[in-house]
């Protein structure tokens, strides 16, 4: 790479904002994006030309910056460029399942559960245009859907798929005991049987289609067609047939938490009583009438957030069947949804035996005698309560079995089995990692936090960068005492075998699950606490939490050459146990972290308050090309501006900018209501600016960073660009939205800001490029790979933030004791 700078494209670009007063706003409109980029180089993109939205870029008196660019040098955004970071695609999991809101302080007796107090972020408008993202490209069609997925593998104990006889048995008996007006016939001319559904209704239809398949359920298991086999074992046996009903659901919110009110047409449950998420087998969506091409992808988005629903409520799903019938005809199409995106069988028309109406039949009567594994659910390393025929939820009971993996744990048996009570983290949406992090304990009492999540296989296994950390004596970081891996998603879809003959497109699946595979792994850490986002956190536990996470980063870096490049509030932990380096216990400072006493000393390692976790997506240093997946996701809102810009290879100063945004977000969240203002309503802050007072809608008081959070890729690059790096008193402003007891850490936010940004002998910052001709600092106007800023190396923009930290702690300590006194 040249010395010249790589750019932002001019689609990220920020306008610099101009004065402005509360009059010139325009009634009814959305102002809470400030920031638009000016419209891209190509002539068909019109979506920014709202002119209420375009703002006069006024002079600025920052340095000369070029703007940043997307490589240029390849079209194919999935495809590995070797001098950037991999792609980033957002998607649902971006959007958290909740986030709390807490009173005004006068007002904090008030129940955090209540509807005042706690408020549901992840709105459906926002979630499914994002499932429908992550989802294009990841969709593909078998052409023998039911027999493929429906059906038990040939090894199972189960009995076989249903021949054609026994189908033909069974729809006769359904013609007796259907209605006639249910529109099941058989022609005795012909010998077939026909079905005409008699309304394709948004009501009529949902409960026809139950009744249907509940007779094709109740009438297999009276004429006696399947049987349970008492010595299966419960990873096995099907659920008791009396447990299961498909049951019309549109008019009515399915109980559990996280479902934000969307309602399936019709589902299939395994528990009697009022249906939960946590209880339903597969999911159904009837296409609205007067639907068109473009609601029918409305249709099948809508599903997939069913499908989303079902892998939040349970834990252990691999994977989700889902139903999509036509408003027009007697149609019908099966999808199944797993981490690696969805796969639909060919269109169904069950208008008769002629056609694929035994198919339908042959499915329908299949779905509820699937084994657990064959339904979707991951059983191999787990155990549950006898009374639960699924490991649904908490209430299964559920236990995983672990075995000590990388190294000796005193209190850890060959094997053991941890009970998995207490969630402390769960990670939406579908095609993604979909993290699932309980709390448990081992038999000699020890806390442990047990991970569960899809690992795209083109990725180190994680419990290998703990082993490599393990021996590098890194401080700061969880101890990994068990790493084990089970199935993945191409074997669990179709086994190991030629599928060439099952896709219409075979050459386009065959590469995407190449690059795309996916395996479930389990981790066993044996440090555990609150996240860093835990609201009940005081200011102290904070400060030290982030500075642990800060110290354990470094050591990372610097001791084993591994960056972490996914810094989050999640994935800092703060401990109130004491922190010890992993490894042997020695009573001196060992040859192999001697060098890196700067960091930490080590024997102070016991003192941090905290620890870095989660180190699936990080890379080796030494590494070239970097190693990594193609579908990089990190977490949204923290990301730095170059890589979310696409527009730099991922540099240690891109995950310390990432600590200030954490340091940000948990100093503002969760917010304090106050009682005397509406919770939507966006406090104006007047500042001086150019010597022009004008009004700022940056960061609205209930929900200052929504933009991060919610905002497309263009938009959170121009906010960050606009309002943290270049403009001191907008960046102020939002220093100003820190909740009470944070004020102190805004010494700490200025220094950051200097840190990453600043220019020498100035009171400016600004963004500059990356460049790899080491001339002297004052002589270039770019950043050296090994630079935080521009003669600033990593390891002194470190110590530079280290240092502040060690002061506001001290600060807060010396509070806290003044307090107690």
């Amino acid at each position: 790479m040249s010395h010249h700078q790589q750019s932002i494209p001019p689609s990220f670009q920020p306008h610099v904002l101009t004065p402005r007063t509360e009059s010139s706003l325009s009634p009814g409109r959305d102002h809470e994006v400030l920031f638009t980029a000016p419209n891209s180089d190509n002539p068909k993109d019109t979506s920014d030309n709202d002119d209420d939205h375009q703002y006069p870029a006024t002079p600025s008196p920052l340095p000369p910056q070029r703007p940043l660019q997307l490589p240029h040098s390849d079209p194919n955004p999935t495809k590995p460029n070797h001098l950037f970071s991999t792609p980033f695609k957002r998607k649902a999991a971006s959007i958290p399942l909740s986030i709390l809101a807490l009173p005004h302080p006068g007002h904090l007796h008030g129940d955090l559960g209540s509807s005042e107090s706690k408020r549901q972020r992840r709105f459906g408008k926002l979630v499914s245009p994002l499932i429908h993202e992550e989802l294009a490209g990841a969709k593909y069609i078998c052409t023998d859907f039911v027999q493929v997925f429906l059906s038990e593998p040939s090894t199972s104990p189960q009995p076989g798929a249903p021949t054609d006889s026994l189908l033909h048995g069974l729809l006769q008996a359904m013609v007796g005991s259907l209605l006639r007006s249910d529109g099941l016939r058989y022609n005795r001319s012909e010998d077939y049987y026909t079905c005409h559904p008699p309304s394709y209704t948004n009501r009529s239809y949902p409960e026809w289609f139950c009744r249907f398949a509940n007779a094709i359920h109740t009438t297999a298991i009276a004429l006696d067609t399947a049987t349970l086999t008492p010595t299966l074992p419960p990873a096995a046996a099907p659920l008791p047939h009396s447990e299961l009903k498909w049951l019309v659901t549109d008019s009515s919110t399915l109980g559990g938490t996280n479902n934000n009110g969307i309602k399936p047409d019709f589902i299939l449950t395994c528990c009697p009583g009022i249906p939960t998420w946590s209880s339903v087998l597969v999911v159904g969506e009837h296409q609205s009438q007067g639907s068109t091409s473009s609601t029918n992808k409305s249709s099948f988005t809508q599903l997939a957030c069913y499908a989303e629903q079902v892998f939040i409520a349970q834990p252990f799903r691999n994977f989700v069947f889902g139903i999509l019938t036509s408003n027009q005809a007697p149609e019908l199409i099966f999808w199944r949804f797993d981490r690696g995106g969805a796969i639909g069988s060919l269109t169904l028309n069950y208008r008769s035996t002629n056609l694929q109406l035994l198919d339908v039949v042959r499915a329908l009567y299949s779905i509820p005698r699937l084994s657990p594994m064959a339904l979707g659910f991951h059983v191999t390393s787990i155990s549950w309560t006898p009374d639960h025929r699924y490991p649904l939820d908490a209430a299964s009971g559920i236990l995983t079995r672990v075995s000590a993996r990388l190294g000796h744990t005193p209190g850890i048996h060959t094997e053991a089995l941890l009970p998995l009570h207490t969630v402390v983290f769960a990670a939406p949406g579908i095609v993604s990692r979909g993290t699932r992090v309980w709390a448990s304990l081992l038999d000699n009492g020890q806390s442990v936090i047990v991970k569960y999540s899809w690992r795209n296989m083109q990725r180190m296994p994680e419990g290998e960068f703990y082993r490599v950390a393990a021996e590098k004596r890194v401080v700061g970081i969880a101890t990994a005492i068990g790493y084990d891996t089970y199935e993945n998603i191409a074997t669990s879809r179709h086994g190991e075998g030629d599928v060439s003959h099952i896709f219409t497109q075979p050459d386009k699946y065959v590469k995407h699950i190449e690059e795309h595979n996916r395996i479930f792994a389990r981790l066993v850490l044996s440090s555990t606490g609150l996240p860093l986002s835990d609201p009940t956190l005081t200011p102290i536990q904070v400060a030290r939490g982030l500075l642990a996470g800060l110290v354990g980063h470094a050591s990372l870096f610097f001791q084993a050459n591994l960056l972490h490049r996914d810094i989050s509030p999640n994935n800092i932990i703060v401990t109130s146990t004491t922190m010890s380096p992993p490894g042997p216990a020695t009573p001196t400072v060992d040859n192999e972290a001697a060098p890196f006493q700067w960091i930490w000393p080590q024997e102070r390692a016991s003192n941090l308050g905290g620890c870095l976790i989660d180190l699936d997506y990080a890379v080796d240093t030494t590494e070239e090309p970097l190693s990594g997946a193609v579908d990089r996701t990190g977490t949204y809102p923290f990301i730095a501006i170059k890589i979310l810009a696409g527009a730099e290879r991922h540099r240690y100063r891109h995950d310390l900018e990432s600590f200030l945004y954490v340091l940000l977000w948990v100093c503002c969240y969760p917010v304090r209501i106050s009682t005397t203002t509406s919770p939507t309503t966006t406090i104006i802050e007047s500042v001086q600016h150019n010597s022009t007072k004008f009004s700022s809608l940056l960061w609205p008081s209930d929900d200052p960073l929504y933009i991060w959070q919610n905002g497309d890729q263009r938009t959170v690059v121009s906010d960050k660009i606009a309002n943290i790096v270049s403009d001191t008193q907008n960046f102020e402003c939002l220093l100003n939205r820190f909740r009470p007891g944070f004020e102190p850490f805004k010494v700490v936010a200025r220094c950051m800001r200097r840190t990453l940004w600043g220019f020498a002998g100035t009171s400016f910052c600004g963004l500059v490029g990356e460049g790899d001709e080491e001339l002297p600092s004052n002589e270039r106007e770019w950043v050296l790979a090994g630079e935080v800023r521009i003669g600033v190396s990593n390891r002194d923009g470190f110590c530079e933030v280290k240092k502040a930290f060690l002061r506001l702690i001290t600060m807060l300590e010396n509070d806290t004791q003044g307090k107690g006194k």
